[in-house]
């Protein structure tokens, strides 16, 4: 199948980067241990610095987005593109769902893993 419709190449890579971070992320791995019954060696706290989860996305550039919400850099154009045409930027966090790409899905799996997005 060849797709060339930018915004469905946008999902597919989205969904598949998601996929791949999930499977191989410090956190699954963890999981696997555990559920193997193998003791993993403990983490170091500094690995997951609140700091480091927190995002403005009025202020983002493309690598914050890409690396903190773990989306694709078409995504995080789009996020920027859309920020940019609003006359002041988001007003509110929940102005991401504006993209088709985005869904509450995202916005759970981005609160339980502790990222703070803000509109400041």
């Amino acid at each position: 199948m060849v797709v060339d419709d930018p915004e469905m190449i946008a999902r597919y890579q989205n969904q598949f980067e998601k996929l791949w971070f999930e499977k191989y992320s410090l956190e699954r791995t963890q999981q696997l241990y555990k559920i193997a019954k193998i003791d993993f060696l403990p983490t170091s706290s500094t690995s997951a610095k609140t700091e480091d989860k927190i995002i403005n996305i009025n202020s983002a550039s493309l690598e914050k987005l890409t690396s903190i919400l773990q989306i694709s850099e078409p995504l995080a154009q789009k996020i920027i593109a859309l920020r940019d045409s609003l006359s002041g930027g988001f007003k509110n966090p929940q102005d991401l769902l504006q993209l088709s790409e985005l869904t509450k899905l995202e916005w759970k799996e981005w609160k339980e893993e502790g990222i703070i997005i803000t509109a400041d």
